[in-house]
């Protein structure tokens, strides 16, 4: 019996090698950085997603023993040279400071990853997405607290997922729909580049839900059936949105199959999305506040829908609403509701008219499906592909059709409940993005089944290879052992820290006479120090010029927090160290850089603290880190 050859010596050699070159380019980008020119930025521009896809194109044209690992590969390069690419910009805008330090609601999941890797449990703010949380956490916990390493992990985690699922539809809808698969979702997943949100598990987590029911779908593989919608339920706890999906999966899985039993296949199916739901509201039971429950802000998005407007005009309306806890609110907003649809049913139907308005025609609004893009152009081109996508797929008659049907109802039913005027570029459909993406994808391949039946003779005719799919009836355990690294990271990890081997506080602080003294383990901080044009730097992405850090503070973030700005920029010189704290009592600290060649780990300094914004205060100030008045 002869040894095929993808599993020879020298087969298995270049395999290592280039999962070997991989590790180490990855390492390189991630400890040294690169400074990208703007032509060919990753973050903006379409020249750097040109390389990434060409990159992909041809990993997937690659012999069979070599794609896996080449195309995951130079995906995770990508990922990781985009992350650098941030934090070499050291831009400050909504969600990150210098290119790395998490702010605003990064700041928020970075504080409840910290303390569940504490042995503390989530606040209430946590609680409302206790299983992104999670996620963070285990990354944060596997990097031992560097918040640059643990986002460097979550990178490679959705790089691993994007190619995992992209080598499916390679097999089941051909090379040039698969192509066209990663480019749509590498040009939006690179706006959460190095960002500490929720995001970074919804694109994961639905990435590799998609890569396991394509194979379920595609392959006939049952077991992947289960637990892709397993995977994809926690993507859409995670970051939540097109919940709608599921269900429409379930129904799916039940036409797909059947005639081997069709209501037993949806009813595990409903089981398995039961179950991922019920793991994160076990995980908020454990690990969660007291009280706390998930999603337990949706109220607002539903007042938005009523009333004409978004999820703010709930505290527009409502006097004294931020002055209201949780349960206050939820209730004065149902009550205000209830009111409203039993005196006028019609507000309902107006509502879901109006987003369903906005999300397929208000493109140049960016309201619509791929507003990620900023181009109108290429969305209305996009929605074309999308439209001739289901109308192939209604026929049901590709292996693929119930699962791209499924996909149009599930989200186009979702979007009244997930407005797009509230989705900040589809942000809110992140976990079902990856779903959405095959849409426009099958537009490519799905034809065939409306030739064979329009023209029988077609099914004898050659194509080429990047047009024909190649199903395969096997059910590979391998997919299935593929989603337990993410399983382990989300909910796993997390447990073990919190219950069993918690990290000890790399930030703590205490009254100190009119101050406050803070204790600081430098070894397990994660910093940025402002240097001179042309400092002593080198290549570490942790120093960052000081002149570009002040250029770097964006328009947005001088909109939303006038008092930061100018903290910011006061303290914009060189000397000064940037710290990410992790704590609940601090949202960053300011110390001088002289601490940095201190001996030892442990440094303990006196400062103060200083309010700048009411939900993502106060800063530490070093008290020798001298700062004029800002001016208000």
């Amino acid at each position: 019996m002869t040894r095929s050859s993808g599993n020879s010596p020298g087969t298995r050699a270049l395999q290592i090698l280039a999962i070997a070159a991989s590790a180490l380019g990855c390492w390189w980008l991630y400890s040294r950085g690169i400074r990208i020119p703007p032509t060919f930025s990753l973050l903006n521009g379409p020249a750097g997603v040109a390389v990434g896809v060409a990159g992909v194109f041809l990993a997937l044209a690659a012999r069979p023993p070599f794609r896996s690992c080449i195309l995951i590969g130079w995906l995770c390069l990508w990922f990781t040279a985009g992350q650098s690419e941030l934090r070499e910009s050291a831009i400050t805008d909504g969600t990150v400071l210098g290119g790395m330090i998490p702010f605003s609601d990064a700041g928020n999941y970075l504080r409840e990853a910290s303390r569940v890797i504490e042995g503390r449990d989530m606040s209430r703010w946590g609680s409302r997405r206790p299983l992104a949380d999670a996620y963070l956490a285990g990354n944060l916990y596997v990097a031992r607290d560097s918040v640059a390493l643990s986002l460097a992990i979550a990178g490679l985690f959705s790089a691993a997922a994007i190619g995992l699922a992209a080598i499916e539809l390679r097999k089941s809808m051909g090379l040039v729909a698969a192509t066209l698969w990663t480019w749509l979702l590498l040009v939006y997943s690179r706006r959460y580049f190095g960002e500490m949100m929720s995001e970074q598990a919804g694109i994961a987590f639905g990435a590799l839900g998609v890569a396991l029911l394509v194979r379920a779908f595609a392959g006939n593989a049952m077991r992947c059936l289960w637990a892709g919608l397993f995977i994809l339920s926690l993507a859409l706890s995670a970051r939540a949105g097109a919940f709608l999906v599921l269900p429409a999966l379930v129904a799916a899985a039940g036409w797909r199959w059947r005639k081997a039993g069709g209501l037993r296949v949806s009813a595990l199916a409903a089981v398995s999305v039961a179950a991922a739901f019920a793991v994160g509201f076990c995980l908020v039971k454990l690990v969660g506040e007291r009280g706390g429950k998930m999603w337990s802000n949706y109220h607002n998005v539903i007042y938005g829908v009523v009333f004409a407007g978004n999820w703010q005009k709930a505290a527009a309306d409502i006097p004294n609403y931020d002055k209201m806890d949780e349960s206050a609110q939820a209730a004065e907003v149902y009550r205000r509701i209830g009111a409203a649809v039993r005196s006028n049913p019609s507000l309902i139907w107006r509502g879901a008219a109006r987003n369903w308005s906005d999300f397929f025609t208000r493109s140049d609004a960016a309201f619509g499906p791929f507003s990620f893009f900023r181009n109108p152009a290429t969305e209305f081109i996009l929605l074309m592909l999308s439209a001739i996508g289901l109308l192939w797929s209604l026929p049901l008659s590709d292996r693929l059709s119930p699962m791209v049907l499924a996909a149009c109802a599930g989200i186009v039913l979702s979007v009244p409940f997930v407005p797009t005027p509230d989705a900040d570029l589809m942000r809110a459909y992140a976990a079902t993005m990856p779903l959405m993406m095959l849409i426009p994808a099958f537009s490519l391949v799905g034809w065939r089944t409306w030739m064979v039946r329009l023209a029988p003779g077609i099914a004898r005719r050659r194509l080429p290879d990047s047009l024909v799919p190649s199903y395969g009836d096997e059910d590979f355990p391998d997919r299935i052992l593929s989603a337990l690294p993410y399983v382990a990271v989300m909910i796993l990890v997390p447990l073990f820290a919190r219950f069993i081997a918690p990290l000890r506080p790399a930030v703590s602080l205490a009254p100190r006479g009119s101050g406050v003294e803070l204790t600081l383990d430098l070894g397990r901080s994660s910093w940025i120090e402002l240097t001179a044009a042309g400092g002593t730097g080198g290549h570490d992405l942790r120093f960052v010029s000081a002149d570009s850090f002040k250029k770097g503070i964006f328009g947005m973030f001088r909109d939303f927090y006038p008092r930061q700005t100018a903290i910011l920029e006061a303290i914009s010189r060189p000397g000064v160290v940037l710290v990410c704290s992790g704590s609940t009592d601090i949202a960053f600290v300011a110390i001088d850089a002289k601490h940095l060649t201190a001996d030892g780990r442990k440094i303990t300094v006196l400062g103060r603290a200083i309010s700048t914004d009411s939900n993502y205060d106060p800063t530490f100030m070093e008290d020798s880190v001298a700062m004029p008045v800002p001016k208000m």
